[in-house]
C-alpha cells in the first residue's frame, strides 16, 4: 500500500516538475532535469535512512545435520 502511495505521489510530484518547466506547448528540458535531480536526492535520503537498520541473523536450524551410519554403509545405486 506504501509503494502504491509513494509511487502516486512521486508521479504527481515529477508531472508537477515537467509542466511547470514547459515552453508553449511542449515540456522543456529542465523539468525532466529536475525531475531526476529530485529523484536522485529521494533515493539517496533514502538509502542514509536504511543504513541503521540491522542485516537478518540467519535462523538456527531445530534439526541436527544427518550423520553418515557407523558401520560405513552407503546407499547402493540402482
Amino acid at each position: 500500500m506504501r509503494r502504491t502511495l509513494g509511487g502516486a505521489a512521486g508521479g504527481q510530484i515529477a508531472a508537477t516538475f515537467v509542466a511547470g518547466g514547459t515552453v508553449p506547448g511542449l515540456p522543456a528540458l529542465t523539468g525532466f532535469t529536475t525531475t531526476f535531480a529530485m529523484a536522485a536526492l529521494v533515493l539517496i535520503c533514502c538509502a542514509i535512512a536504511a543504513l541503521p537498520i540491522p542485516a537478518p541473523h540467519p535462523r538456527p536450524n531445530p534439526d541436527p545435520p544427518a550423520v553418515p551410519s557407523e558401520t560405513g554403509a552407503s546407499l547402493r545405486q540402482v
